[in-house]
């Protein structure tokens, strides 16, 4: 027979009224824990809650799970805004905060941009769950949405929180959670996007991940996380950002990632996955944003980049990519950034046939004692004399090719 750590029932919410309702979504053994943070949680909605809700109420096991979460995350201490508390505030139910809005550097916090909160509600205080900071409803007073990042949110996440079943965003970034991502987020067919990003997990994206078919945020960056990508990425249809960097994931770049038509940005640099890149890369037609740096990509680029044509920024730095550079990137007309340097590239730089006159720069020839560069960059122009009379419109001491209406290898 279950015994429960306080005095007999003396109304229908004490006792076991409340324990044999939240022993559907417990453990029983940890919610008779007195060390356990369920013990805890179960206590203050028993005793301590101020809203006292009955074993009937439609919000009874959000709120639970919110203050187990609150609980168990603060093994290093109070979180830094509106925790119970915080005592920022004239009122003792609300909290002033610096909520972030934009990670900058993610190595420079002073490039972080805040947002100034005066009367954000406290956890644990009167107000409803749904005020809480960093908590949000739907207009039926359920919970779906959780953000609240850089707070010093210290644990794991307990598995209380899968009981929120209407979760649209999962935002925890920049935090101290750790633990493997937990397979309970399967349970959230609502779930938008999550952000895990810069906190310490271990072990691989759960195969259950793969099936939130309405997912278009994934961000698992700076993180511990090791594994590979399963092929099963394909089926996220709905992604437009997907972020695993600075991870210790290794294996191949799936090619069912030619699948994710919607993908914008994708961030997978700082990995060791030792690959090659998948001619399916061309299939990716709103991307615009591509980041593969630092990841041991081998081989050469393929030409079907090409048909990447929104792309604006093109990061394949620190690889050891080999080949020429294919011509058909020229078809992104909006590019403004493309980093390649530190691989085995064959590289030209192609200034000839156009209407510049003068001499080729000396920063543009100092690029060819550049050590990311040296050995295969080819600097081309028109340095070629149309003939016996007339000067070349270009004076090039470095170039290796020099053009006229003909080009010709210079000795």
């Amino acid at each position: 027979q279950t015994t429960f750590p306080t005095p007999g029932p003396t109304t229908a919410r004490e006792g076991e009224g409340i324990w044999g309702e939240l022993i559907k979504i417990s453990s029983i053994e940890k919610l008779n824990d007195p060390n356990s943070t369920l013990f805890k949680a179960a206590q203050w909605i028993q005793f301590e809650d101020p809203q006292q809700l009955g074993v009937d109420a439609d919000n009874l096991f959000q709120r639970y799970a919110l203050v187990v979460m609150y609980f168990s995350l603060q093994e290093n201490g109070p979180w830094v805004f509106c925790g119970a508390d915080d005592n920022s505030h004239k009122d003792p139910d609300l909290c002033a905060v610096q909520k972030l809005v934009d990670v900058g550097d993610p190595q420079d916090p002073s490039d972080n941009i805040y947002e100034e909160l005066e009367d954000e509600a406290k956890w644990l205080s009167a107000k409803s769950e749904c005020f809480w900071f960093g908590v949000y409803c739907n207009k039926n007073m359920i919970v779906d949405v959780i953000e609240i990042a850089e707070n010093n949110l210290v644990g794991t996440l307990p598995e209380e929180l899968a009981s929120l079943t209407f979760l649209k965003d999962l935002f925890l970034e920049m935090n101290g959670l750790y633990g493997t991502i937990p397979h309970w987020l399967s349970s959230y067919r609502h779930l938008i996007g999550f952000s895990f990003s810069y906190n310490q997990f271990t072990g691989e994206i759960p195969h259950g991940v793969y099936e939130l078919e309405n997912l278009d945020f994934l961000d698992v960056t700076g993180n511990m996380l090791t594994g590979t990508v399963s092929t099963q990425i394909g089926k996220l249809e709905k992604l437009e950002y997907l972020g695993i960097m600075d991870n210790m994931m290794t294996g191949m770049i799936p090619t069912e990632i030619g699948s994710l038509s919607n993908l914008v940005w994708i961030d997978w640099g700082v990995n060791p996955f030792d690959t090659t890149l998948p001619t399916e890369i061309g299939r990716l037609g709103a991307i615009r944003i591509f980041f593969m740096f630092n990841m041991g990509l081998k081989g050469t680029i393929p030409t079907e980049i090409g048909l990447m044509t929104d792309l604006e920024s093109l990061s394949l730095h620190t690889n050891s990519l080999e080949g020429s550079f294919p011509e058909e990137i020229c078809n992104a007309r909006n590019m403004i950034l493309i980093r390649a340097e530190y691989n085995k590239l064959n590289v030209n730089l192609r200034i000839y046939r156009n209407y510049f006159s003068g001499e080729v720069p000396k920063e543009i020839c100092d690029l060819k004692y550049d050590q990311s560069l040296a050995d295969f960059l080819s600097i081309q122009a028109d340095c070629l004399k149309p003939n016996v009379i007339f000067p070349p419109k270009n004076d090039c001491q470095c170039c290796d090719l020099c053009c006229d209406s003909l080009c010709f290898y210079t000795e």
